[in-house]
């Protein structure tokens, strides 16, 4: 019983640093494309 409860906490946590790996992903992309966009308006 004990094990399937630390299997699930395993899977969540990595299901959850799976989506922050996304989201800090997303966030790079689109600051990227920021910087992209401001050095071509220059």
């Amino acid at each position: 019983m004990a094990l399937i409860g630390a299997r699930k906490l395993f899977f969540v946590g990595q299901f959850n640093l799976l989506n922050d790996l996304q989201m800090s992903q997303e966030a790079v992309a689109s600051l990227y494309m920021h910087h992209c966009l401001s050095t071509l308006l220059i």
